[in-house]
């Protein structure tokens, strides 16, 4: 045995006295290193994958340059250890023992081949990392090239709408301008002592107590019919000491009015910058730009919150016209928003925009609104396309992730603190070692990112004009989800380079969703106005939409998710019922979708988009 190990040893001494490589042992010493290097590395992908063979195999091919990488790093060790033993320290020319053998461990001839030994096995992992940087980087430049002669834009600022003097920009009313990344005033802001206070939204409709139970906490409640609830503001807004009240209570809508006058002089300012053609807010887009600061957005949803919730009692106490200038202010709040290609900002426009809408909703209940306030309604909403808004979400959605990506490439060790795992997720430990990723995988996961975005979310967007496609949204959005469940455990990812896009596209998948949500509702509420305006005029709803047009409508729209006439019926008790078929693309006869049938939650992907029947 002893012979036999001496005899496998890579190196050996000539009788003249010099080195020779013995070729059939150093090929035995690679064998082994690799055999080393793939236990711990298949191993773990067995592991990870619950044993599943079939499932490993084609991983194991992708682990195979790190297995022949760490294979020869470790035959790089021991041969350079080797390669500086004294003479007499190794085999013969037929593999006989050595004249003589160092025993000390910290004998000079050891420390100097061990020396020698890491110095090559860390030659050979910076050249494998090297080549691997070079690697990625070519295929990363190959594909940005590729792409950007489709017409994919990766510099956010270029998508950013420009700027516009302070005199026709609504952002650069002073009230705004604290709640800016980019402006002095929000850098004064939170260089303050109190920057809590002085950033916290200044318009809401909640003080510092909570609203009664009784008023629903979900924003969608309005489409299971049922009203806001003025009693419940009235006797919130009564019993707490943060806002204006009349000497003795009134009726709900007076008293709730009367203490969202606290907001008079803010509103009044934003009305007046409403006046303004442009808007222009001045974001600081950060170097990774995950993290740029969106602080606006939250002022102009609580902002829109408040301004629904006085429309609201406005009609109530009989103010239409007031309650109408309120509507008007809501929609143009929420198209401030409209240019901002950033996903978090489409959807705060789609919430703003379903504010205004459930606004127009309670009035055309009690038939509060005017034949010429609906008709103005029916010509704005036609106007919106938030189909083409998403492909503009979309496309700075995947900027951003391109300047994070990238980011993460220079500086690994912010990864935790751009990409978050999912729940129960994997992620690499925080620490130093992180900054041994190589550069070349960075450049694979934005490949594998943009890749996938091309196959399963530009794929689905609407076209250039705007026209959604459900079936495909559908089909796209069900492929995307199977692919990423099948590239979802870590030993995957990693290997498939799908890390970051497992934790990015997911969410990016629902954007769809949205728009054609808030692109069905905005035609179903076109179509609830002309069907208000024939009440107004005769008296009662239609038997069919086509009783509508020319003279309520020049042309009904479409439903965006089948591309035929919304769905209509009038009811017995005078009333009427109008869906679309929903994002399940089938007509389920009017009936909608429940999460949860007790808390009468709503669920968007089952059942019909329905108008809303008020409760009775």
């Amino acid at each position: 045995m002893k012979t036999l190990y001496w005899k496998t040893r890579p190196l050996r001494r000539t009788p003249t006295g010099g080195r020779r490589i013995h070729w059939p042992g150093l090929a035995l010493n690679l064998a082994l290193a690799l055999a080393l290097a793939a236990v711990p590395v298949f191993g773990f992908v067995l592991i990870d994958l619950k044993f599943n063979v079939a499932e490993a195999l084609p991983l194991f091919a992708l682990a195979l340059p790190i297995v022949l990488t760490l294979g020869i790093a470790l035959t790089a060790l021991g041969f350079g250890f080797r390669l500086t033993t004294p003479l007499d320290c190794l085999p013969g020319e037929n593999g006989e023992p050595p004249a003589r053998r160092t025993t000390r461990w910290f004998h000079w001839a050891n420390l100097r081949a061990v020396l020698f030994g890491v110095l090559a096995s860390i030659t050979v992992l910076l050249l494998a990392r090297t080549l691997s940087d070079w690697q990625g980087r070519r295929a990363w430049e190959a594909y940005r090239a590729e792409a950007e002669k489709r017409g994919v834009v990766f510099d956010l600022e270029k998508l950013m709408p420009p700027p516009v003097p302070d005199a026709e920009n609504f952002a650069a009313t002073p009230l705004l301008l604290r709640f800016q990344s980019g402006t002095k005033e929000w850098r004064e802001a939170r260089a303050s002592t109190n920057y809590s206070e002085r950033l916290a939204t200044p318009i809401r409709t909640e003080g510092s107590g909570i609203p009664p139970k009784r008023i629903p906490a979900h924003a969608e409640q309005w489409l299971a019919g049922e009203r806001t609830d003025l009693l419940a503001w009235q006797t919130y807004y009564q019993t707490s000491t943060n806002w204006p009240k009349w000497p003795q209570p009134r009726s709900p809508a007076e008293d709730v009015l009367k203490a969202l006058s606290r907001y008079d002089t803010e509103l009044a300012e934003l009305r007046t910058a409403a006046t303004r053609p442009h808007t222009w807010f001045n974001i600081h887009v950060t170097e990774d730009g995950a993290s740029t600061l969106l602080p606006h957005l939250s002022v102009l949803k609580s902002a829109t919150e408040v301004v629904r919730l006085r429309a609201v009692a406005e009609l109530a106490a009989g103010r239409t016209n007031e309650a109408f200038a309120d509507v008007q202010l809501m929609f143009r709040l929420a198209d401030t928003l409209k240019d901002e290609p950033i996903f978090i900002t489409h959807l705060v426009r789609i919430a703003m925009h379903t504010m205004a809408l459930r606004a127009i909703w309670e009035g055309l209940a009690d038939h509060r609104w005017s034949d010429a306030q609906l008709a103005h309604w029916q010509a704005d909403l036609a106007k919106l396309n938030f189909g083409v808004e998403v492909r503009h979400a979309m496309a700075g959605e995947r900027a951003i992730y391109y300047r994070a990506i990238d980011f993460l490439r220079r500086k690994p060790e912010m990864f935790s603190s751009i990409v978050e795992a999912a729940d129960g997720g994997w992620r690499p430990p925080d620490g130093p070692g992180i900054r041994a990723i190589p550069a070349g995988w960075f450049y694979r996961e934005q490949i594998s990112y943009n890749r996938l975005f091309d196959d399963f979310i530009v794929s689905a967007l609407p076209s250039e004009a705007g026209k959604f496609d459900p079936a495909r949204i559908r089909s796209k959005s069900a492929a995307m989800t199977d692919e990423l469940q099948r590239e979802h455990r870590p030993s995957k990812a990693i290997l498939s380079h799908r890390w970051i896009s497992n934790r990015l596209l997911p969410a990016l998948g629902k954007a769809m969703h949205r728009a054609c949500q808030a692109q069905g509702f905005a035609q179903l509420a076109i179509t609830a106005c002309a069907l208000e305006r024939h009440w107004l005029a005769r008296g009662s709803y239609p038997e069919s939409l086509g009783a509508l047009a020319p003279e309520f409508a020049k042309q009904l729209p479409l439903d965006p998710m089948s591309g035929q006439p919304f769905h209509y019926e009038r009811t017995a008790d005078g009333r009427f019922r109008l869906w679309s078929v929903g994002w399940n693309g089938k007509d389920d006869g009017g009936a909608v979708g429940l999460r949860e049938p007790a808390k009468k939650e709503l669920d968007f992907e089952k059942g019909d988009w329905v108008w809303p029947v008020p409760v009775q």
